[in-house]
């Protein structure tokens, strides 16, 4: 079955602090040099996101989305391969987490937080095992209540 796996690089830190342009370039030229190796190619640009943080105060951030059309049997041949990457991408952005995921009609969060799962156990259960792989050595954020 094919499938879109997708990961977002945010613009701002854990912090909300700008990351410098040098940088985020080198993630992003990252990012699509990994993509171009682990599916053989991908489709990038500039996205924008929100949301609400613990302070209940709404947040707003520029982006930068890479993302492949690939299959399921490949997402889970190169598990280790993107669990590296996403690591990479969460400790030089320094960020709480970094999401991702493939769509079949859905979207999931790769995130440290087993909460992340919710819709793969309960759509697409067979996946569960690839996501956890994935997201294991991740650092883990604590949830939110």
């Amino acid at each position: 079955m094919y499938c879109n796996f997708t990961i977002v690089i945010p613009n701002k830190d854990q912090k909300g602090d700008l990351i410098d342009q040098q940088t985020l370039d080198a993630i992003r030229g990252k990012t699509i040099d990994s993509f171009h190796q682990l599916f053989g190619g991908c489709t990038s640009g500039p996205v924008r996101g929100s949301w609400i943080n613990e302070k209940g105060e709404e947040m707003h951030e520029e982006g930068f989305i890479v993302w492949s059309t690939t299959t399921q049997d490949d997402v889970h041949a190169k598990r280790t391969e993107l669990n590296d990457l996403l690591k990479m991408i969460h400790a030089e952005l320094d960020q709480e987490a970094v999401y991702g995921g493939t769509a079949l009609g859905f979207s999931a969060a790769l995130m440290p937080s087993n909460q992340s799962l919710f819709s793969l156990e309960t759509m697409f259960p067979e996946l569960r095992e690839d996501w956890e792989e994935i997201m294991k050595g991740l650092p883990r954020a604590t949830p939110r209540e």
